[in-house]
């Protein structure tokens, strides 16, 4: 994923739900049954794509292991957080 910033209006329907552009949705790897984040940050809504439990898995093996653990701790929660449901 790049850096660059998309910027798209989008219309909140009377049930509270907004559509993600299709080009968000690919840009991100979002499909459908995927969950997201929302939270509020300095006064603005933010939507972040939640990591799978495999992805988090995958991202992680081998960082855990007996004695020494070969990734900083911060990284690991902040790879936590990521999770689905986390």
């Amino acid at each position: 994923m790049g850096t660059g910033i998309m910027l798209h209006e989008v219309l909140i329907d009377g049930g509270g739900r907004i559509l993600i552009p299709k080009k968000v949705r690919e840009k991100l790897g979002l499909k459908p049954g995927y969950t997201v984040r929302m939270e509020i940050r300095d006064g603005k809504l933010v939507i972040s794509p939640t990591l799978s439990t495999e992805d988090f898995i995958e991202k992680t093996k081998g960082c855990i292991t007996k004695g020494k653990s070969s990734i900083d701790p911060l990284k690991l929660k902040d790879i936590w957080h990521q999770v689905k449901g986390a």
